[in-house]
Parts: structure tokens; C-alpha cells; sequence
């Protein structure tokens, strides 16, 4: 029953995903948890995903189409955090990726794991 944390934040430099917030939701063995409630706010609004509609991925995700410049904060809903500050993430000309063209901007990657304290 230990509570859930963000185990990774990380920028995907992927040509082929072009601005997805990938989220997944593991246990504390790794496997991916279906049902979870994710919120996605940003400053233009709010969004709310589940875990488990594409299990041909993986049972415990979830995505997100960014747009550039924006700022999302992520959050788990439905279940407990170490930490109920949400994860951020922010594509700006920042942290663009070289390996991209212009009119790609860079995907993320974010997983939350029970267990993780980070």
C-alpha cells in the first residue's frame, strides 16, 4: 500500500510523436496499473486520462497531445502520492531537441511508481 512517486521526467526527442505527454502508472513491481485517474492542468484549462484504454502499449498508460510554450502540470487522481506536487513539464525553446525540425517540438515522458520518493 505505499504510496505512488514520480520515478522519471524526461524530455523524448522522437520525430515521431511530435508533442505527446506519455504517462505511465507502475506498481511497486513494475507493472502497469489500468483504472488510474491522471488530471493534466494547464493554463488554458484541464484534462482528465486514464490508465488502461491502450494496453497494446502498456496496461498503465496514458498520453497527452502538448502544445508548445505551455505549461502542464501532472498529477495522479485517484490514487496516493509521496508528494502531491504535480509533475511539470514545460516545451519551450528551452529544451528543444537538435535532432528536430521545426515544426516537430519534443515529447516527455513521465512515470509515476509506487514506492518512488524522488
Amino acid at each position: 500500500n505505499a504510496p505512488f512517486g514520480v520515478a522519471q521526467s524526461v524530455i523524448l526527442c522522437d520525430k515521431t510523436t511530435s508533442g505527446l505527454l506519455r504517462i505511465y502508472v507502475r506498481d511497486r513491481l513494475g507493472q502497469g496499473v489500468p483504472g488510474v485517474e491522471i488530471a493534466v492542468d494547464w493554463a488554458g484549462g484541464r484534462d482528465k486520462l486514464f490508465t488502461g484504454f491502450k494496453p497494446e502499449i502498456d496496461n498503465g498508460y496514458a498520453d497527452f497531445q502538448m502544445e508548445p510554450d505551455e505549461r502542464y502540470q501532472v498529477k495522479l487522481v485517484s490514487v496516493d502520492m509521496f508528494d502531491q506536487t504535480p509533475a511539470e513539464v514545460t516545451i519551450s525553446g528551452e529544451n528543444l531537441c537538435a535532432n528536430l525540425s521545426s515544426g516537430d517540438i519534443p515529447s516527455w515522458q513521465i512515470v509515476f511508481q509506487q514506492g518512488a520518493s524522488r
